[in-house]
């Protein structure tokens, strides 16, 4: 059996949405992973569909640039009950 390689990297995670768009960056630490950043990005309902994109893509990269992640890993969107709440 050959030798295992274990790479340890820095991921930020993002769970998608519209509204509320949350984040969590981990790096693994001496002592198992650990947090490093998390939050939500919010954009305001009342503005424009195309206005709330950018405004999202703008703050996620800034994100991206500020964290350097090794890499980034994206919620796949779920909704079970409420359609209305999935993005479009």
């Amino acid at each position: 059996m050959g030798a295992t390689t274990v790479v340890q990297v820095f991921v930020l995670g993002i769970d998608p949405g519209l509204s509320r768009c949350g984040y969590g960056a981990v790096r693994a630490g001496a002592h198992g992973p650990r947090a490093t950043a998390i939050g939500v990005l919010r954009t305001a309902p009342a503005d424009p569909l195309p206005q709330r994109l950018a405004e999202l893509q703008r703050e996620l990269r800034a994100l991206i640039v500020e964290l350097s992640p090794d890499v980034v890993a994206v919620e796949r969107v779920f909704f079970q009950v409420n359609v209305r709440t999935a993005m479009s």
